[in-house]
């Protein structure tokens, strides 16, 4: 049996194939993040940046991204979702010494506790734009370390 089908015909079947095959492969509405990342002004060379949803949120999402020359990106397919977050960063330094039983160089954190694992810097996701930039430029005194 052959089947001869119209142009519009052809068009339609192809059109309704789509809505059904492709539909939303963003079933939580994420959105890109990017921003920037500094510490007392100067912008982090490499480290991290995480987004959790609050204690409070009905739906728990989270994801991150490297920070690399102060700059970071998440694409949307991994984004966040209208809500609030709380923002960790994480970045190391080289301290310049030694480790005397492994002979490893030793890193020091460079965000104290309250930016990172007791972290309650927060952001807002909003659904007014289409890419979200968030920039951060956090201080950090030597006695935050102390606390």
């Amino acid at each position: 049996m052959i089947l001869r089908l119209s142009t519009c015909t052809l068009f339609s079947l192809v059109f309704l194939t789509c809505l059904v095959g492709c539909g939303s492969s963003n079933p939580q509405g994420r959105l890109p993040i990017e921003g920037t990342v500094r510490l007392n002004d100067k912008p982090i060379n490499s480290g991290s940046i995480s987004f959790v949803s609050v204690p409070e949120a009905s739906v728990k999402i989270s994801t991150g991204a490297v920070i690399q020359d102060g700059k970071y990106s998440i694409p949307r397919d991994q984004g966040l979702p209208v809500g609030d977050y709380i923002v960790r960063f994480f970045a190391s330094e080289d301290t310049g010494q030694i480790d005397k039983n492994t002979n490893a160089p030793l890193f020091k954190e460079m965000f104290p506790p309250k930016y990172n694992t007791a972290s309650q810097e927060k952001i807002s996701v909003t659904k007014d734009k289409k890419t979200f930039v968030f920039d951060f430029n956090i201080a950090v005194k030597d006695e935050d370390f102390r606390r």
